[in-house]
């Protein structure tokens, strides 16, 4: 599977760091968060909807949302 990474380390807590680390971020629900976690906006259906932020999770409008490039995100954030 290309989706796969073999890696080792010398600690427990080492191992623990990077799953930590290379996690794809949770994102958080829709239903949750009424507004724009940056603009406070409240979302509308059609002209304010939410978006995740693949980097972190967090709810944002359109208007908020950064396109981050791929080059930018860990392999392991991929979908």
């Amino acid at each position: 599977d290309s989706n796969v990474i073999a890696m080792s380390f010398a600690t427990i807590e080492e191992a623990r760091e990077a799953c930590h680390a290379f996690a794809p971020p949770r994102m958080h629900s829709f239903e949750d968060y009424k507004s724009c976690f940056i603009c406070k906006m409240r979302f509308h259906k059609v002209m304010r909807r939410p978006n995740n932020c693949r980097n972190c999770g967090i709810c944002v409008c359109s208007k908020c949302s950064t396109n981050w490039p791929r080059s930018m995100l860990p392999e392991t954030y991929y979908w």
